[in-house]
């Protein structure tokens, strides 16, 4: 019973290796059992993350900032400090290995890399790729403007570290941290997909313990 932990720089395709993997091993995505827990237990109303992210993902621009400023994150697990920092992080650090205590379950970001222990059961990844085709996939996908991508992708970016830092020193791209680092600005999806499902195949199989 694997736990995935799929970290990714924006723009590298976490969502859609996220998607293939949960229909390829019937999978849970743990987020929204995640955000709705946080949100209750920090009096954070959890609707209107449901409504910016649905509404985002649409194309619409007027969602555009707040899906992707990481206000989501940053509001619920404590970036911005409203509202107690620490009370969000404990949450965080005490949800995601309740959660994937149970097994079969994907996370996507959230510093799932950070929390959640080494070991046989637990498959870390990361997706980087080069600054330009991340850009250019918001575009495609999100029906952004250049500058509307490059501005999203920076500022997620300089979020996504400023939120990592406060759950460990090292850096979230270092590939030492992970099972497997894949760089989607050269490796097509449907392969990048191959590659981790052959990793699961491999670890439910009993190779390649750490």
């Amino acid at each position: 019973m694997a736990v995935i932990s799929i970290s990714r720089q924006f723009g590298a395709g976490g969502k859609y290796l996220a998607e293939r993997l949960a229909e390829r091993f019937n999978y849970k995505f743990a987020d929204d059992e995640l955000v709705s827990r946080i949100a209750k237990e920090a009096g954070v109303a959890d609707e209107w993350v449901k409504v910016t992210e649905r509404e985002g993902l649409k194309g619409n621009k007027g969602f555009v900032s707040s899906l992707f400023s990481t206000r989501v994150i940053s509001n619920l697990l404590g970036v911005t400090g409203s509202p107690d920092e620490a009370r969000l992080l404990e949450l965080g650090r005490t949800l995601i290995p309740e959660i994937a205590s149970r097994g079969n379950v994907i996370f996507v970001g959230r510093g799932s890399q950070f929390i959640l222990p080494s070991n046989h059961d637990t498959i870390k990844i990361l997706l980087v790729a080069t600054y330009d085709f991340r850009v250019k996939f918001m575009m495609e996908h999100y029906n952004l403007t250049r500058s509307e991508a490059e501005d999203a992708v920076k500022e997620w970016e300089t979020n996504r570290m400023s939120f990592l830092r406060l759950l460990s020193e090292k850096d979230p791209n270092d590939p030492s941290i992970y099972d497997l680092t894949i760089n989607t600005s050269v490796v097509r999806p449907h392969w990048a997909v191959a590659m981790v499902v052959e990793l699961i195949q491999s670890r439910l199989n009993g190779a390649g313990s750490k």
